[in-house]
């Protein structure tokens, strides 16, 4: 009688644990929407905006750079997580990303996506421990990490052989249901064949 309780309620951890991921991937797509909407009525209403991200997308030096910040900072864009997205790019492209992170303490609320690029950029430009100490801070901030961030993170544990961290990142990965996103899986058996742990990589497939 006690084991089947037991399995009662291990069934119902596991529905539940479900029906949370799901909340969390309808949570996140309903963010990926509206993301979307707000990029397009911003693009649409000023044509000057349309041009800053042009000149973020295609800059040659980093004066460029300078210069769309200076005007997204006086048409307060320098708040939107859009903008401020392709900003954090641009500057990596230029391995000034301390140049992103000044910029990225200014706005109020920095999303999922500000986020993704910062840590992106970081790895791009071997500022590793920042990395890793950015992703610990979007845990606290309670935004939920997704399979572009793993794979980011994980690249950087691999670099600097963080086994510990790697596989607390592997865990949660587990946990956030991105076990079998192929950016993810890849970035995992890198880091697990850098530090020799060959059985650990075979068993992320």
């Amino acid at each position: 009688m006690l084991s089947f309780h037991i399995i009662l309620f291990l069934n119902a951890e596991i529905i539940f644990n479900i029906c949370c991921l799901r909340r969390r991937c309808l949570s996140w797509r309903s963010e990926m929407t509206m993301f979307k909407i707000t990029t397009n009525l911003n693009h649409s209403s000023n044509p000057k905006l349309q041009t800053v991200i042009k000149q973020l997308k295609t800059c040659s030096s980093f004066k460029h750079i300078e210069s769309a910040y200076a005007f997204m900072f006086k048409t307060n864009a320098n708040d939107n997580c859009f903008f401020m997205n392709q900003f954090v790019t641009a500057c990596s492209t230029f391995h000034r990303i301390d140049y992103a992170l000044l910029a990225i303490t200014q706005m109020k609320k920095p999303n999922l996506f500000v986020y993704n690029a910062m840590i992106r950029g970081f790895v791009h430009c071997s500022s590793l421990i920042q990395a890793l100490q950015l992703y610990l801070e979007m845990l606290r901030a309670h935004i939920c990490p997704i399979s572009y961030t793993f794979s980011s993170i994980v690249k950087g544990c691999a670099l600097i052989l963080a086994f510990q961290f790697g596989e607390s990142v592997h865990g949660k990965n587990l946990k956030y249901g991105f076990a079998s996103h192929l950016f993810v899986q890849t970035a995992l058996v890198d880091f697990y064949s850098n530090l020799c742990k060959m059985m650990e990589a075979r068993q992320v497939f």
